[in-house]
């Protein structure tokens, strides 16, 4: 089973400009309810397209400088990088279906 990669200040550049295949970011915190309720879907995510998606996550609380830096302004946003740039941005915690549809277009 793939995981979320937890990163962090130091790791995040490393993580997304050396990836071969895009990274999916997570950027949630403890205390949002919405952030929580992502989680499983992601992680089911990781697993149905692990290997040509990869999926990690940031703690906006403690790493705001990424948070800052691409201007994450609401819990759940999912940043979507190919080739170490934002290439797609989805805010909230949309349906399941609708989720997939959107990361499919990545692959």
């Amino acid at each position: 089973m793939d995981k979320l990669l937890p990163l962090d200040s130091n790791s995040f550049d490393n993580v997304i400009s050396d990836s071969e295949t895009p990274v999916i970011v997570d950027f949630w915190a403890d205390w949002c309810a919405p952030c929580k309720s992502m989680e499983p879907m992601l992680e089911e995510m990781s697993q149905l397209m692990g290997g040509r998606l990869r999926f990690a996550k940031v703690n906006v609380d403690e790493h705001r400088d990424l948070a800052i830096r691409y201007e994450v302004k609401s819990l759940p946003t999912l940043l979507v990088f190919e080739k170490g740039r934002p290439v797609d941005t989805i805010t909230g915690v949309p349906p399941r279906y609708s989720l997939i549809s959107r990361l499919e277009k990545h692959l």
